[in-house]
């Protein structure tokens, strides 16, 4: 299975409207590909590729990770998006980890249903 963009740009749009969290979606080298807020696709988001190069399936951000990245990292969580137990992206969202993780969750099953 792989994650296309369309759905990578679908769910961001879908998720941001309904929670007013921003988010993102990794391909499998860890580059962003769909942002709801329109400013890093193109990025190498240092958290996703960690998940896509290790065993790791979750990484959490601190605000201070945020700070000591210069904002190119956010606070938030970001997980693997599993299909058929492989790796195809990672889906990430800002905000504090405790009301965004269940959001994370929702969105990366989502993903591969669609």
């Amino acid at each position: 299975m792989v994650l296309t963009q369309e759905v990578a740009d679908k769910i961001a749009k879908c998720i941001f409207e309904s929670s007013g969290y921003h988010c993102i979606v990794g391909d499998t080298s860890g580059t962003i590909i769909a942002d709801s807020a329109g400013q890093r696709v193109g990025i190498l988001h240092e958290g996703q590729y960690r998940i896509m190069n290790s065993d790791i399936n979750e990484i959490i951000l601190t605000q201070e990770d945020e700070i000591r990245t210069g904002g190119k990292s956010k606070e938030g969580i970001n997980i693997a998006i599993m299909a058929q137990g492989e790796k195809i992206g990672c889906f990430g969202v800002a905000g504090k980890v405790e009301i965004v993780r269940p959001i994370a969750k929702v969105a990366a099953g989502i993903v591969v249903t669609m």
